[in-house]
């Protein structure tokens, strides 16, 4: 599917350039739908840590291109088909939180829902399974099928933290665009 999503955007580059030529033969210069990618504006509110952007990581077996995930990319290919899979993030947060949440931004299909335990810097938030996350319609090629699952983590300092996610179930693979790290009051 990687190679589609290239070949779309060699397409719509190869468009882009050509476009004054087309225009001069009538033609529109851009394609009539264009995807949105998500795009994330940054307001010094909260951190958000790409999902493809890990320490480490088991269960992914390549690269996963979304044009419709921030950055066009997304931790995906087979992660969370197996109990046990696990991604740790380093995230730098850079003043104290009171409440802060985690929103995480994930696409999955199918007929369950993918359960995932969620570590702070070694802590179980909550109690297992920390997340539940039902499907979405679809693997995240469109925006549409991207779906947000608010974990509360309660009072963080500023400083930097391990977020550790860890797959519970077989077959409960999900793509992971990425989370926010944010106030109670932030909404995505």
């Amino acid at each position: 599917m990687g190679c589609r999503i290239q070949r779309i955007r060699i397409v719509m580059g190869v468009l882009l350039l050509l476009g004054p030529v087309l225009a001069a033969c009538g033609v529109p210069a851009t394609p009539s739908v264009t995807p949105t990618p998500f795009e994330i504006a940054s307001t010094g509110e909260y951190v958000w840590q790409e999902g493809e952007a890990f320490l480490s990581q088991s269960g992914s077996n390549a690269a996963d291109f979304k044009i419709a995930a921030s950055n066009d990319q997304c931790l995906g290919m087979g992660w969370g088909s197996r109990r046990g899979d696990v991604v740790e993030y380093e995230v730098g947060l850079p003043f104290s939180l009171p409440q802060a949440v985690l929103y995480l931004r994930y696409a999955r299909e199918g007929r369950w829902a993918a359960e995932l335990d969620v570590y702070a810097s070694g802590k179980l938030i909550g109690s297992s399974p920390s997340m539940v996350l039902k499907p979405t319609g679809g693997w995240g090629y469109t925006a549409g099928e991207w779906k947000y699952q608010k974990l509360l983590l309660g009072s963080m300092e500023a400083g930097q933290y391990r977020i550790k996610l860890v797959s519970l179930i077989d077959d409960g693979v999900v793509n992971i665009d990425g989370f926010f790290v944010a106030d109670e009051s932030f909404r995505p």
